[in-house]
């Protein structure tokens, strides 16, 4: 038989938040919940029809898909997320144990989804050969910037004038040389025009909704106007729809990183104070000198 005593000076884990600080910080915790179960429900809305709107024969296409297979799982989490809170806040008002069991148990579930979301990231973003895939080398010949020399060549010229309706700046001179600003019947992409026919049309939708999508022009070198979406479109005429791309992923999956990092390290947080919560003495004597706790081994 051993015995260990903590004094009057000790701390007592769940006694050394105040009840009502603790009390009010889970519900500061649950009305956290709620607020970001509203933004991300929105960012996903947003994500996913704007994912929607690119082409099936983007080479994109793979990632796309589980991309939109990713968010739509999320939304699920999000509304299983939100019965959780309101779960979790009937239990913190009624300190009903049994509800708090409940909700501590999925915050510990959310943990590890998160968690584990963001180790899968992690991996995917450091054995993926994703980005490389869209690396252009110059010394090979991509059917794609094929297309774009020959509608840069094409479009707004004299074999197919288009319709132009801003002002031509000084580096779009060069691709718009036969148009008219009030005609609207013109043709605005290479589609439009009669020697598109000659190409592949299902590699020019890809073009028009990569376009569209991720705002750019040209392929490995990029063009100050757009041929396959909307020559009088604004776009980043900095980057090449190649770059674009990458730099869209790159960026998407360095988002999802930091949120499922921030949100696996919360709801690690909200298990630990709701476990203070649940176990926290209903009566203290604040006027004991010392507590004996006795582990009898026979």
């Amino acid at each position: 038989m051993f015995e260990i005593q903590i004094g009057s000076s000790g701390i007592n884990c769940f006694t050394c938040i105040p009840y009502k600080f603790l009390r009010l910080g889970l519900f500061i915790g649950v009305g956290i919940i709620f607020g970001l179960c509203l933004i991300v429900e929105l960012g996903a809305l947003i994500e996913k029809k704007k994912i929607n709107n690119v082409d099936e024969g983007d080479q994109d296409k793979d990632i796309q898909q589980s991309t939109l297979t990713y968010f739509t799982f999320y939304q699920i989490i999000v509304i299983i997320i939100v019965i959780v809170a309101i779960i979790g806040l009937i239990g913190i008002r009624q300190e009903n144990k049994c509800l708090l069991g409940i909700f501590n148990t999925c915050n510990c579930c959310f943990f590890f989804i998160f968690a584990l979301t963001y180790a899968l990231i992690s991996l995917f973003s450091a054995f993926s050969n994703f980005s490389n895939s869209y690396i252009c080398d110059n010394t090979k010949l991509y059917e794609k910037d094929i297309l774009y020399k020959v509608a840069a060549e094409t479009l707004c010229k004299d074999g197919c004038e288009c319709y132009f309706s801003g002002t031509i700046a000084r580096n779009q001179l060069k691709y718009v040389q036969k148009y008219s600003a009030t005609d609207k019947t013109l043709p605005v992409r290479f589609e439009q025009c009669t020697q598109s026919q000659n190409y592949n049309k299902t590699e020019i939708a890809s073009l028009q909704q990569i376009e569209s999508f991720y705002e750019c022009s040209g392929w490995c070198t990029q063009y100050p106007i757009q041929f396959f979406n909307d020559v009088n479109s604004k776009i980043n005429a900095s980057t090449s729809c190649s770059k674009a791309i990458i730099n869209y992923w790159d960026k998407f999956f360095g988002y999802i990183k930091i949120i499922a990092f921030l949100l696996s390290f919360f709801f690690l947080l909200m298990f630990i104070f709701t476990c203070f919560y649940c176990f926290y003495p209903k009566i203290y004597n604040k006027k004991m000198d010392s507590t004996k706790i006795a582990l009898i081994n026979q």
